[in-house]
This record gives C-alpha cells, structure tokens and sequence, in this order.
C-alpha cells in the first residue's frame, strides 16, 4: 500500500496530527493528558522544536511545530512511542495505540500559520465538547489568550505578535470562522502542503524521487497545474494538440481526465497525443540533421 509523502526540512512549521488506532480514545483521564505534554515537553527539548500551538482530544491530537534540523520523524516516533508503550502498560494491553503514522502538513505561511492555528484551538467547540475554546483545558488557547499561564515549551511569541497581542489573539479566535474554509479543507483532506500553487510544486521532488509503491500519486503530483489552465488553445488544432501532450506528460493528467475535461471520447484524446508527439519527434529529427549538415 502506497504510505503518505514524508517531508523533512530545517525552519520548516508543520501542523502534526495522530489519532487513535481504530478512532479509540487514548487520552482517559488528566493524567493521561498530563503524561502526554509532559513528554512531549520533553521530545521537543530533545529534538529541538518549537511549538506554537496545541490541542488534546479524547482520541487524537492537533501540534504546531516548528523545526530547526530535518529530523520530524525521529521526533514525533519518539512521542507516539513512549507514550503508547505507557498507556498499554497503563491499561494492560498489547498492541498499536496509534492508527498508523502520524501526519503532518507543511504550511507556508504566516496566514496558513494563524488559520491553522485557530482550526487546531476550536477542535473542541467543532465537537461540541465544549462551548468556547477557553472552556478546554487540554489546548495552547488560554496561554495564548493571556487566560493563564502557559506550560514552558509553549512559544506564545509569534502567534500574538503576528496578530498585535493576546486580545487580538482573542478576538481572531473569537470570529468563529466557517470551519469550511480553505483551510479546513485542506486539513481535513490530508494535504501535505497548504500553500499557494508555486509553494507547493517546490515539494513534487519529494514524490518524484520516491518509488511509486511507497507514495499515493495524489503527492507526486503536489502543485501541478490545472487542466482549465494548460488547455488553452480555442480550437481543436496542432497547438491544442500540443497542450494535451503537455497535460499528459508534464503534468501527467491520465488521458481519461483530460476527455473528461474537453468533453470528448477517450480516443480523440489518444490521437491528439499521438499527432503531438510525432510532429514533436519530426522537429527533433530535423534540427539533428540541421546541426550535423
């Protein structure tokens, strides 16, 4: 089965997010919450993270992390790990604690940074746990808010001075936002990076070096450009047909999406690409000839 795209940078803020094994809560009582920050308190001095926000729910977990070297992934194993093989011998179980790997999202911005900041502080209020964020103990948002004091990783510094101080905090968090925005989407849809078209196609990289067994194509494709855009030429023609083969190879959209899209059969499709790509081989051939006369 194809695992999700992992990326690895320095200076680089992720929102991270686990849940459950099975959506089963793994957060029982205040101890268990305590445990968890306390160890996480930890990892973050370990590895050498900053977190800018936070949010413990009964079955899963919202973090705003911020990194200095490319080492994510040993950080958050550390994490899941001992707390996992402490709560199963707190419960006297075996088995995943987890529900497979943790994920994590890169944000571009500081727009992204804030949004999703908010999203990760209104969990509660979405689940109806609670009637306001402050009513939640288990979160970054009465620190952040000035309510109380916050516990010693937590770096209130950036998200109030982006927004001009904890009232103002208060108040961007207080606007209650839809929660179907663009940004919630993009959170609850899994991307693994949220940021404009050109900020994202930096990281097709990642997914290009990787082995098409070990990343869903949906991340190889991080930041390509849409169909309405590459399709451009009015009519049908040999500079249409040059852009179909552009969709298809460069930008590789399947031959049935771009059908879909021009409202055609699939085999029109299939000859336009096979016209481009021979007029493309017949130019080839000539400016080889050209340079060699």
């Amino acid at each position: 089965m194809a695992r999700p795209l992992r990326i690895q940078q320095p200076d680089t803020i992720y929102h991270v997010m686990a849940r459950g094994n099975a959506r089963m809560r793994v957060f029982c009582d205040d101890d268990e919450h305590a445990r968890f920050l306390d160890q996480l308190g930890d990892v973050l001095a370990d590895y050498c993270l900053a977190c800018h926000s936070y949010c413990l729910m009964p079955n899963h977990y919202h973090l705003l992390v911020e990194t200095t070297e490319p080492n994510l992934s040993d950080a958050m194993r550390a994490l899941n790990g001992e707390y996992a093989q402490w709560w199963n011998r707190r419960h006297a179980r075996v088995g995943h604690v987890w529900q497979g790997r943790f994920k994590a999202q890169v944000l571009q911005d500081p727009a992204s940074v804030l949004a999703v900041c908010r999203y990760i502080v209104l969990n509660p209020v979405r689940s109806r746990l609670v009637d306001r964020p402050s009513d939640w103990p288990w979160s970054s948002h009465r620190a952040m808010s000035g309510e109380c004091r916050g516990l010693a990783f937590l770096i209130v510094d950036r998200i109030r001075q982006q927004l001009g101080g904890s009232r103002a905090y208060q108040a961007f968090v207080g606007e209650l936002v839809d929660v179907d925005d663009v940004v919630g989407r993009s959170i609850r849809d899994d991307l693994r990076v949220i940021g404009d078209r050109e900020f994202t196609a930096g990281f097709r990289v990642f997914g290009e070096q990787a082995d098409r067994t070990e990343v869903p194509e949906r991340d190889r494709l991080l930041g390509r450009r849409l169909l309405a855009e590459v399709l451009r030429a009015p009519d049908p023609g040999e500079e249409r047909d040059r852009q179909i083969l552009h969709a298809h190879r460069a930008e590789r959209y399947r031959l049935c999406e771009i059908a879909d899209f021009l409202g055609v059969h699939y085999s029109t499709i299939s000859r336009a690409v096979a016209r481009a790509a021979s007029d493309g081989d017949a130019g080839h051939r000539r400016r080889v000839r050209h340079c060699k006369t």
